[in-house]
């Protein structure tokens, strides 16, 4: 067996390849994952192609051509299988608010899934994935417990802190909150997911096919 990862992010290859370096079967390239090179991932030539949480990277009307590419990558009765997750369900005020901030951005940068507060990037998955050749075999959904007390909550928080440091700029440029405001909305919702009655669920969903 050998696995041949693809990251678009040069700080994310260099620590993957640090990684596998040792496992003698593994790789990790950088690679758009608009524009997959034929030597490196061959058509028809996996048994299994897991695409996760491309959400950050790729604009809606632009996952058509990239499922297409990816399930061509697929074998003839091989798994294509695709993971994505939805805003955390918190009972933090600053968090919701955090997300709520994401999601404008999105819109006023035409980038939006949906029309409302939810992301919505998993209502469409089965759909896009059919679309690009597959028979579903494939669709679960599970949940990721982040409340307090749990280990999942430490996670949570230092993915919060990343996408902080992530999405601000996107956010600034788009005029959704000043940079002050948001900094203290960050800081604020740290101070509450650090609580004792903090209570927080993420939905992910696992969708593929043949």
């Amino acid at each position: 067996m050998h696995v041949t990862g693809i990251d678009g992010r040069p700080q994310y290859v260099e620590k993957a390849q640090e990684l596998v370096s040792l496992l003698g079967n593994a790789e990790v390239v950088r690679q758009d994952i608009r524009h997959v090179s034929d030597e490196i991932a061959p058509p028809a030539s996996f048994d299994l192609v897991h695409a996760r949480f491309l959400v950050s990277m790729v604009r809606p009307q632009e996952y058509p051509a990239i499922l297409t590419s990816l399930v061509g990558r697929c074998r003839v009765g091989s798994l294509f299988a695709w993971d994505e997750l939805e805003f955390p369900i918190t009972n933090s005020p600053a968090c919701q608010a955090f997300y709520a901030l994401i999601q404008a951005g999105l819109k006023a940068a035409e980038r939006a899934f949906s029309p409302g507060e939810p992301l919505g990037i998993t209502a469409m998955m089965r759909r896009w994935i059919q679309e690009a050749g597959c028979s579903i075999t494939l669709d679960a959904a599970s949940t990721i417990e982040i409340s307090s007390g749990t280990r999942g909550r430490d996670a949570f928080a230092w993915q919060m802190w990343r996408l902080r440091k992530q999405i601000r700029s996107f956010l600034l440029e788009t005029g959704v909150i000043p940079g002050a405001a948001f900094d203290e909305l960050c800081s604020q919702a740290q101070r509450e997911i650090f609580s004792d009655n903090f209570f927080g669920l993420i939905y992910v969903k696992n969708a593929g096919g043949e």
